[in-house]
């Protein structure tokens, strides 16, 4: 079987080659709660379901390092998906690139792994579709006919043939194992950043620490609509007890990474320091040119808008008529991207505000 992979809001990921697997029958035992049907409430309230044959990937040792090589090599499109989705925030879209310059200038392992863990989460909340239209039993089905849903991998305005639901399963299950491996590996180069001697990279944890957080904000978005697309469904008290206990756990990291952040600053504050003495900060801020400017911008938005303006700008922008971008992917309308501003997150907020933004 070959599948595509299709990003939140958007489609395929563009120039991507498909992904080979070999899959067979399975026998489904679970009657009604099978995976082979895929069930949701649309924002109507009404129960649709999909099914397609009961298929599974064969070879599952395999899949997870095959599911690692093909997503890797496809980092700088999703990449470009996140420019695309924040072209209207304009921090985080200064952010992002100072993100990418770092990484690419002073080779940073933890900005690395950072973004990889967000490009993860992009596909996380994506969906898979069969290529081939000559495997027996698979359906094609017009999503427009099934109504708009909250969680975007069911809002697809298009025709498209849904990968068998013990795949779909079998992929999250993969990135889930890959996520882990990330995880392990940022957290060690994070803490190499955090309890390194003398002088503290404030810098460069800065912008690990921002990924991090929009990512958190992300994935808790994506985290609630999920839920709200399985009320009403046989899944609906198990979903709400598995996902609710992984956002706890978000809401108890951020505070975690809040506290070793205020540690690692112990009280500097060179957001302020850019504002009111901007000449000490480049000389003994620790940061390249390029860093002092992006320093310095930063405390500029943040200095012209108090929270309740941040809210009120964010308000404004949705309501603007939205960008047009030379970029090949277009920002959606609606959903996450349309709410999601950097001046307007608790998680964003906090972290410039303890750097004196």
């Amino acid at each position: 079987m070959e599948l595509i992979w299709n990003l939140p809001g958007y489609g395929p990921i563009p120039n991507a080659p498909p992904m080979c697997v070999t899959f067979r029958p399975y026998s489904p035992r679970r009657g009604s709660m099978d995976v082979a049907a895929s069930v949701w409430t649309n924002k109507d309230g009404e129960l649709k379901t999909i099914e397609q044959p009961a298929y599974a990937i064969y070879d599952t040792a395999d899949l997870v390092p095959a599911f690692e090589r093909y997503f890797s090599s496809l980092q700088p499109a999703i990449e470009a998906w996140i420019f695309a989705r924040i072209s209207q925030d304009e921090v985080a879209r200064l952010t992002f690139t100072e993100v990418q310059r770092m990484r690419s200038v002073h080779g940073s392992k933890a900005l690395d792994l950072a973004m990889r863990l967000q490009c993860l989460s992009v596909v996380s909340q994506g969906y898979g579709s069969v290529c081939n239209n000559n495997i027996p039993g698979i359906r094609e089905y017009d999503y427009r006919r099934l109504g708009s849903s909250d969680y975007e991998a069911y809002d697809r305005k298009s025709y498209d043939r849904p990968l068998p639901g013990a795949i779909t399963h079998q992929m999250d299950v993969a990135a889930v194992k890959y996520l882990r491996k990330l995880e392990k590996k940022f957290v060690k180069e994070l803490a190499l950043l955090i309890f390194k001697p003398k002088i503290k990279p404030w810098y460069e944890l800065l912008l690990a620490l921002y990924v991090i957080f929009w990512n958190l904000e992300y994935i808790h978005h994506g985290a609630n609509d999920y839920i709200k697309s399985k009320n009403g469904t046989l899944i609906e008290n198990q979903v709400n007890n598995v996902v609710k206990s992984q956002i706890a756990k978000w809401e108890f990291a951020f505070p975690v990474l809040l506290y070793h952040w205020r540690c690692t600053l112990r009280g500097y504050a060179p957001f302020k320091l850019a504002r009111e003495n901007p000449d000490e900060l480049e000389e003994k801020g620790h940061i390249d040119h390029e860093g002092f400017q992006y320093v310095k911008r930063i405390s500029s938005l943040f200095d012209r808008r108090d929270p309740g303006e941040c809210e009120l700008w964010a308000f404004q922008i949705m309501q603007a008529k939205p960008l047009t971008l030379l970029d090949r992917f277009q920002p959606p309308l609606t959903g996450f991207a349309s709410m999601h501003y950097s001046t307007s997150s608790e998680y964003i907020v906090k972290l410039f505000k303890e750097a004196g933004a």
